[in-house]
């Protein structure tokens, strides 16, 4: 846990539990194990505050301001020891294409598998179309019912799905902003910002919604993942070639499953499907 970071609503600094003795760490697990048997979470620790930071100096619109979440640092020791607990089996449910948030694996791999996926095609002689999708707010998007849903199909034990979802379903925040401080309001949606779950979460959740894009007989294609983006690749034979298949990926990862998967929506495409331009020998 680093240093100088700034407290949660409990106003306990990083600080402070580095320099807690023996019997304090035993006081400490103590409250640790009895929250996990009962799956009751300190008030204080459901409570966040969000902190908008403007992107520019110019910023006026909602959209120009990225928000950090201050939490309980106590909480955030508690969570680092349920993410021991459930990461080896939620990680062995998430695709090999999933190239964000994991250990050892990152943006260059997934440079490195496009030169692959392009030098394959240039020996094959085909062409190649590339489309690259931002999610709109990915982590803001997340609904904690259907989160929820899915920890439980994973197989996790019952006392980590209880204590996830009593953290989410019960968590309330207020936004701090120069000297004003707004009132709590319900946090109904989303994962939380700043949490050591949240991209494990967040892969768990963004893959089952690729699974049932894979589903459709309607396309087929590969993709691959960096976090909350998402790049889908295709290759035709000529006389087939054309931009239809990636156009309908583009709208069903746009729609598809709405109501069961909580509205994951596509940022706007700047940038059309790249087609490779390939030299035939």
């Amino acid at each position: 846990m680093k240093s100088g970071k700034a407290p949660g609503h409990d106003e306990v600094h990083a600080e402070i539990l580095k320099t807690l003795e023996e019997e304090d760490l035993d006081a400490v697990t103590s409250l640790f194990n009895k929250i996990y048997t009962t799956g009751v979470i300190p008030e204080d620790w459901l409570k966040s505050t969000f902190v908008p930071i403007p992107k520019k100096s110019s910023a006026k619109r909602c959209e120009e301001f990225r928000t950090i979440s201050l939490m309980s640092h106590v909480l955030k020791l508690f969570l680092k020891i349920i993410h021991g607990r459930i990461y080896r089996k939620c990680e062995e449910q998430i695709s090999d294409t999933q190239l964000g948030f994991r250990g050892g694996l990152g943006t260059r791999d997934a440079l490195f598998a496009i030169q692959v996926l392009v030098q394959r095609c240039l020996d094959m002689n085909k062409d190649v179309f590339l489309c690259f999708i931002d999610y709109e707010k990915a982590f803001d998007r997340v609904q904690h019912e259907k989160m929820i849903q899915i920890l439980q199909q994973v197989g996790l034990d019952s006392r980590d799905v209880r204590i996830i979802a009593n953290l989410y379903w019960n968590q309330k925040a207020h936004v701090r902003f120069s000297d004003n401080t707004s009132e709590d309001v319900e946090i109904r949606r989303g994962v939380r910002q700043g949490c050591v779950l949240s991209p494990l979460l967040f892969n768990l959740y963004s893959d089952l919604m690729l699974r049932r894009c894979r589903g459709s007989e309607s396309f087929r294609y590969e993709d691959m993942e960096i976090g909350h983006d998402l790049m889908t690749s295709s290759s035709w034979d000529p006389p087939t070639l054309n931009f239809s298949g990636l156009s309908l990926c583009c709208n069903i990862c746009r729609s598809r499953d709405v109501d069961q998967l909580g509205k994951m929506e596509a940022g706007d495409v700047r940038y059309p499907p790249r087609h490779l331009c390939i030299k035939r020998r």
